[in-house]
C-alpha cells in the first residue's frame, strides 16, 4: 500500500466516500471499481486540534504505525491490487496515546474487512492455504 498524496485524490475521497467514525479516529474510504486506482491511505492530523507541528507529526506517525500492524486485517481483494481501494484515516481528539489509537484503528480496519462491496470481491480470489496443498 501506498501513501494517497496529491490534492486531487483528497478532493475525489472526501466528496463521495463512505465514513466510519470510531472516536478517536474517523475512517473515510472509497471504493473504485478500476484496480489501477491503487490502494493507497492517507494520516490526518487537523492543524486545529494539534497546534504544533510537533504534536501533529507524532500523531501522524503513530496512525502509520498502527496501520502497518495491523493491515493484515484487511481483505486480500485489497493487498491484491484486484479493486482501487484510497482511504484517510483522521484523528479528531488531541489527548491521545498510541494504545487508543492503536485499538481504534484495529475496530476500523475489521470494520473497513466487513464492508459488503470488499467481502464481495475478496470472493473471486483463490487463495491457497496450507490446508488446499494436500
Amino acid at each position: 500500500s501506498k501513501i494517497l498524496r496529491g490534492q486531487r485524490n483528497f478532493q475525489r475521497l472526501f466528496k463521495r466516500s463512505a465514513v466510519l467514525k470510531k472516536s478517536p479516529l474517523i475512517c473515510r474510504f472509497r471504493i473504485y471499481e478500476n484496480p489501477q486506482e491503487g490502494c493507497m491511505f492517507g494520516f490526518i492530523a487537523p492543524k486545529k486540534l494539534f497546534r504544533h507541528a510537533v504534536d501533529r507529526n507524532r500523531v501522524k506517525r503513530w496512525l502509520r504505525e498502527a496501520f502497518r500492524l495491523n493491515q493484515h486485517l484487511l481483505p486480500q481483494s485489497i493487498h491484491m491490487n484486484l479493486i482501487g481501494f484510497h482511504a484517510v484515516f483522521i484523528a479528531i481528539s488531541n489527548n491521545l496515546s498510541y494504545s487508543e489509537i492503536e485499538s481504534q484503528m484495529t475496530s476500523l480496519l475489521k470494520s473497513i474487512a466487513a464492508t459488503d462491496r470488499l467481502t464481495a470481491d475478496a470472493g473471486d480470489v483463490s487463495i491457497k492455504t496450507p490446508k488446499d496443498t494436500d
